[in-house]
């Protein structure tokens, strides 16, 4: 009885996953990611703007790409920039970035979307501290 009982559930289980459905996606540039966790959603949400997953600790994002990350000496290198100059004072960074990079609508990365980014990171009150500069 246990036995068929085990059984009956192992079949419920395996219908009810059927009946999720699910997704389908030939195109290999595409990453698709399916995480189960008992960690809810940060109440700040899951923008880099906010300070989740900004990389001011030595780990890379999970989902976003970063003008640098961390490899696994923990040395800052390019991501999404080729490369970078600095000024004598510190002050001024000059980046170029990558011309093969697209967000997941398709639309193309540029120099742009950096300056939104860290324009937008600015006027945002959040643990980054960019509104203080």
């Amino acid at each position: 009885m246990i036995i068929i009982g085990a059984v009956a559930v192992i079949l419920v289980i395996v219908g009810a996953f059927a009946l999720m459905g699910g997704s389908h996606d030939d195109d290999p540039t595409h990453l698709t990611v399916a995480a189960h966790s008992n960690i809810k959603e940060p109440k700040a949400g899951f923008s880099p703007l906010v300070g989740w997953g900004c990389g001011h600790q030595n780990y890379n994002p999970l989902v976003q790409s970063c003008l640098f990350k961390t490899d696994k000496n923990g040395t800052m290198v390019p991501d999404l920039a080729t490369n970078y100059t600095i000024s004598n004072d510190g002050k001024t960074w000059t980046v170029h970035v990558r011309d093969d990079v697209k967000f997941s609508d398709n639309s193309t990365f540029d120099a742009e979307d950096v300056a939104f980014t860290f324009n937008t990171a600015k006027s945002t009150e959040s643990e980054l501290g960019f509104n203080k500069y």
